[in-house]
């Protein structure tokens, strides 16, 4: 399940796509008094779905609890970065879009996701590693009736006050989605 978010949150992201390993060989030595040496280094390319509904921009990214990019946007690792907002209007991404057969490639309108193009695994076990991903669906508190409402496609309305920072819905149903913030704060539905 990927989670609606709402102001600004830390989630875990889910691997939507990705390819395989990709290996690269490089050679040194070869005298005659020395054998040559082969190093081996692995790199991926992947798809990391964030949220099921529109976002402005992502923060901070961790890689296995490490940070991989910080607050002003630089990398720790190399790798190629493509953040999709999740709009209605949204392309198709052209790695994904290569990679899939003619027309088999969505264009994941209404998921907000990030690429990450030949990303470095070396310093992860030469796996892809656990990430989580500073979400800013806004970038000011976000008001618990608009969550509320959003969430119940409009059943629910009324004029509470109460603001959150953030918030990341879940759950199968409206119930689920909603009873976190009803057993958190002071609200009648």
């Amino acid at each position: 399940q990927i989670p609606a978010i709402f102001g600004v949150m830390r989630v875990a992201g889910t691997v939507i796509w990705s390819t395989d390993l990709i290996e690269q060989r490089t050679k040194s030595g070869g005298s005659k008094s020395r054998p040559a040496t082969v190093n081996y280094s692995y790199a991926a390319s992947f798809a990391v779905a964030l949220s099921s509904r529109p976002i402005a921009r992502i923060g901070r990214i961790w890689a296995d609890g490490n940070l991989l990019r910080g607050a002003a946007g630089d990398f720790k690792s190399e790798t190629g970065f493509r953040m999709y907002t999740g709009h209605g209007d949204q392309s198709l991404d052209p790695l994904l879009s290569a990679a899939e057969a003619q027309g088999q490639c969505p264009a994941y309108r209404g998921l907000a996701y990030a690429i990450f193009e030949d990303f470095q695994l070396a310093d992860y076990g030469n796996r892809i590693p656990s990430l989580t991903f500073e979400i800013f669906e806004r970038e000011t508190p976000v008001a618990l009736q608009t969550i509320a409402t959003d969430i119940s496609a409009g059943v629910i309305v009324g004029d509470s006050n109460a603001k959150l920072a953030g918030f990341a819905v879940q759950g199968s149903d409206c119930r689920a989605a909603l009873s976190p913030l009803i057993s958190a704060m002071p609200v009648v539905v």
